[in-house]
């Protein structure tokens, strides 16, 4: 019997592992003493596997939502394994579900194959679907679970087409919009806008691929400009300079910066400056670093620099920034309570008590 709307069987996937505080995504977690020489040695390394995991996936099937009215949300939350043991359940999908890995990897198997869902990328599953883990991992993500009303006989119906899987340009600024969205569900609860909300999500999510895409498939140099991507994704922990990645893949630094601005838009060392920020955003967000630690993590060479280059992107200061968007939903977990009496075949069952969401996952 569902629960304030939410059936029981799509929480049992994630009652296999208990939440935790938020930590550091695993691509960015480095010891303070270790030196530059070793965290860029270190990005290279994640940086070149992920280039050839890349060049080997498919071309993801293309799934088509109707979105003539927001969609149905039904239930969202945070997800982060304690061990290194766990793997998704087994289950037919109902509903729509997304899943947004922050840290670690997922190994799903749906859609009739195998994923690898690294940080950075997202799996998306419609119903009537078999999902179920593969492969052990001890993985961080945001999920949500949704529907799509149906159009009537005469209602035209735009839709919303997106890849089942696919690497998103800026993976932070999902996150942070999943995180708001959670918070609001919390604060005001109403449904319309919990509806709003959702498809706002789904809408940002559609915008990152459809304008990288878009912008790829236009110019010639489209290989150097996603290299150039993936390689500031993966070093954004460091003191990174334009004339650092020229290096490294052999390019005149003037014709890499014209190559990269021609197609994105934005000078190649304002991208930097803004994966930086971003991903500052998500720390200060989603976990208890210090300002000084953030700093390191982010490549800034001092606090200072650090400080006065967020405000001038954000307008807040690094701590007004975390307390004004530090509170959002996590999961909450139910559990059926065991009837003291045999039960009546007049009385209804027993509703699934709910049991507070564990504290130290909130910010």
């Amino acid at each position: 019997m569902p629960l304030f709307g939410i059936s029981l069987p799509i929480l049992l996937p994630y009652l296999e592992d208990t939440c935790v505080p938020s930590c550091i995504p695993a691509y960015f977690r480095y010891n303070e003493r270790e030196s530059q020489k070793n965290r860029e040695k270190i990005a290279e390394m994640q940086y070149s596997q992920y280039s050839r995991e890349r060049r080997r996936t498919p071309v993801e099937p293309l799934l088509k939502l109707p979105v003539h009215r927001p969609l149905l949300y039904h239930l969202a939350g945070k997800f982060e394994s304690l061990t290194d043991g766990w793997t998704h359940a087994s289950r037919t999908l109902t509903d729509y579900e997304l899943i947004v890995v922050s840290s670690g990897t997922v190994y799903m198997h749906a859609l009739d194959k195998d994923f690898t869902i690294c940080a950075g990328e997202y799996l998306l599953i419609p119903p009537g679907e078999r999902q179920a883990g593969f492969k052990p991992s001890s993985p961080q993500f945001y999920w949500l679970h949704f529907l799509c009303r149906e159009p009537g006989p005469e209602e035209d119906s735009p839709l919303l087409e997106l890849p089942a899987f696919g690497s998103l340009p800026k993976p932070e600024r999902l996150i942070v919009l999943m995180k708001q969205m959670q918070d609001c569900i919390r604060t005001y609860g109403d449904p319309a806008e919990n509806d709003y909300l959702c498809t706002g999500v789904l809408c940002e999510l559609k915008n990152q691929m459809h304008h990288s895409q878009l912008s790829i498939k236009q110019d010639a140099g489209k290989q150097i400009y996603l290299d150039i991507i993936d390689y500031v994704k993966y070093s954004v922990n460091s003191n990174l300079l334009v004339r650092d990645i020229a290096a490294y893949f052999g390019y005149n630094e003037k014709y890499i910066s014209h190559v990269f601005s021609r197609i994105a838009g934005m000078p190649l060392k304002q991208y930097i400056l803004n994966q930086k920020i971003e991903h500052a955003r998500a720390l200060l967000t989603d976990g208890n670093n210090t300002i000084a630690e953030i700093t390191d993590l982010c490549g800034f060479n001092d606090s200072h620099t650090f400080m006065r280059a967020f405000k001038k992107a954000t307008g807040f200061t690094p701590s007004e920034y975390r307390n004004t968007y530090a509170a959002r939903l996590t999961n909450y977990y139910y559990a059926v309570s065991p009837p003291k009496e045999s039960p009546d075949e007049n009385q209804e069952p027993a509703a699934p008590r709910p049991i507070h969401p564990i504290k130290n996952s909130d910010f």
